[in-house]
């Protein structure tokens, strides 16, 4: 941070100004936090909640504050001599988040009046090429209320938001009869699928239960669990949530780069894979061989997952995950033979070897896998071996996937830009208002709007950027 300015300074008196700012801006002002706000419900939430209405007072003292980041600021002297802030470019809250939410909620949830509430606020100027490399650790070492885990500091990286695109893009295909489209939600940032029915009415909510239903919401963490299970590493899966998705991030994730590589036919793979762990965890759940026998269930049907997708690819076959998403249900056939490999896998599960007496433990251990699971459990049956596909046609398709989704988010791009003709000055005034605007993404509307839509790889880029900041689709 060395050569970064940094203001500290305090909303006195007006403590509006930052309810009023998120009212306008909402989650684009959180943008760099590595969470969205996690509504009241954890106990932090509450007690900020719970200071305003009944000690507003001592806010100051006992609130942690805002940690916020910007490219520039101006200031101006008042005439009272103190030093105002008047003008700032690419404000972000990146801790603080639970604050500034609870504020607008505080104010327009409650009627409180937020005339006597303090809020120390700690602004630190980046420069704007440093920004990406500053943020995520000004966020990891300052965060110090919620408890901030490595998931949700990974929540900005390029294949995050990627994965994130595809789900809000790709939609689950249609049912005869079905009224309405849905999508599955993949949530990048821990706290973003409640934060999406945040101060909405009853009809808006019931339209995005619609788009977005509960049954299918996935998280980063659910996500690393689906893909190592497949992968047929059940015993990385069985050390929890954050080794897993560490594990996912280092070996897998870090590959991809800036995910430009994964193309919808992943994503729509990879939502397959959790239409089956959902649908066998809860076949687990309701056979009558667990309910006499009740206990890690999580390790079982992660290394039935593991073993069933290893047995297809032993007789060069990958489970036909395409058909799953088509029709978005496990064929019941390949449910029961999956249901009847997890009754084994929990037998042998639980009978460790005499050297380890835990379960837990014997799940974590890379010869569970490889010495008493492996092989021993997933071969397919005649019946369950007509839901694989030849290993060879799995991966032709994959690749196509990828050819056509580079090619096609390119081409949709060019299409799109005749339906910004009309609207290019006024976008040119959105980025101006908002202070992202650069001599890239102007050059690159001024051409559109004189109707020159040969731009530049650079114009393009930056005007992509653009678009996302303001969050205007094309």
């Amino acid at each position: 941070m060395s050569g970064s300015p940094t203001i500290l300074e305090d909303l006195a008196g007006d403590c509006s100004v930052l309810a009023k700012v998120f009212a306008a801006f909402g989650n684009r002002l959180l943008e760099q936090n590595v969470r969205t706000y996690l509504q009241a419900k954890t106990g932090v939430n509450k007690g900020i909640l719970r200071t305003i209405a009944e000690e507003p007072g001592m806010f100051f003292a006992y609130n942690n504050g805002v940690t916020a980041t910007a490219s520039s600021v101006q200031t101006r002297r008042l005439p009272s001599g103190a030093l105002a802030i008047s003008h700032i470019k690419d404000f972000q809250v990146v801790n603080g988040g639970q604050t500034t939410a609870s504020l607008l909620y505080a104010r327009d949830g409650l009627g409180r009046n937020l005339d006597h509430v303090y809020v120390q606020v700690k602004l630190s100027v980046v420069e704007e090429d440093r920004l990406a490399d500053v943020v995520p650790r000004i966020s990891e070492y300052a965060n110090t209320q919620n408890k901030v885990s490595l998931a949700d500091l990974a929540s900005n990286s390029p294949v995050q938001i990627r994965i994130e695109r595809f789900s809000k893009e790709v939609s689950v295909p249609q049912k005869a009869g079905e009224l309405h489209s849905s999508k599955w939600f993949y949530e990048r940032a821990r706290g973003q699928y409640k934060n999406l029915f945040s101060y909405k009415t009853p009809s808006e909510r019931k339209k995005l239960e619609l788009m977005y239903p509960k049954t299918r919401l996935v998280t980063k963490t659910d996500l690393a669990k689906y893909e190592l299970s497949f992968d047929g590493r059940p015993q990385h899966v069985s050390e929890g949530a954050q080794k897993c998705f560490n594990r996912y991030t280092t070996s897998v994730l870090a590959k991809l780069g800036d995910g430009s590589s994964l193309s919808e036919t992943w994503f729509r793979r990879a939502m397959a894979k959790a239409l089956l762990f959902i649908d066998l965890d809860e076949a687990v759940q309701n056979s009558s061989w667990y309910q006499a026998d009740r206990g890690y269930k999580a390790q079982i049907v992660t290394y039935t997952i593991a073993a069933c997708a290893d047995g297809f690819r032993a007789k060069a076959q990958q489970l036909d995950l395409d058909r799953i998403w088509r029709e978005q249900s496990v064929p019941s056939a390949l449910l029961g033979w999956m249901l009847e490999q997890a009754r084994l896998v929990a037998d042998i599960l639980r009978s460790p070897p005499d050297n380890v007496r835990n379960i837990s433990e014997f799940a974590k251990r890379d010869f569970c896998w490889e010495q008493y699971v492996r092989g021993k459990v997933g071969v397919p049956s005649e019946t369950a071996a007509q839901f694989g596909v030849s290993i060879e046609e799995y991966c032709d398709e994959a690749r196509q996937g990828s050819r056509e989704g580079a090619m096609n988010l390119e081409v949709d791009f060019d299409v799109a830009l005749f339906g910004l003709v009309p609207r290019a000055n006024d976008i040119i005034t959105q980025a101006q208002k908002n202070g992202i605007a650069s001599p890239k993404n102007i050059s690159a509307l001024t051409k559109i709007a004189s109707g020159r839509l040969n731009l530049s790889k650079g114009e393009k880029t930056a005007l992509k950027y653009l678009l996302e900041r303001l969050e205007i689709e094309c």
